[in-house]
């Protein structure tokens, strides 16, 4: 448990990395509804966020 709290940049980075690799967009915006139903709103802004800058630093 330890190391997923030390290194969570590192796993949320190489999970995103390979659902952005494997699932198409299509699939990526089915699961993100999914994800959504199931946690609380302002964590997903939260999250929603967090990806929106991600993506700023790759562009």
């Amino acid at each position: 448990m330890n190391f997923i709290i030390e290194h969570k940049d590192i796993l949320l980075l190489a999970l995103g990395t390979i659902i952005g690799i494997v699932l198409p967009k299509a699939k990526a915006n089915l699961l993100g509804r999914k994800v959504r139903e199931k946690i609380p709103k302002k964590i997903a802004i939260m999250i929603a966020d967090q990806i929106d800058s991600f993506e700023k630093g790759l562009r």
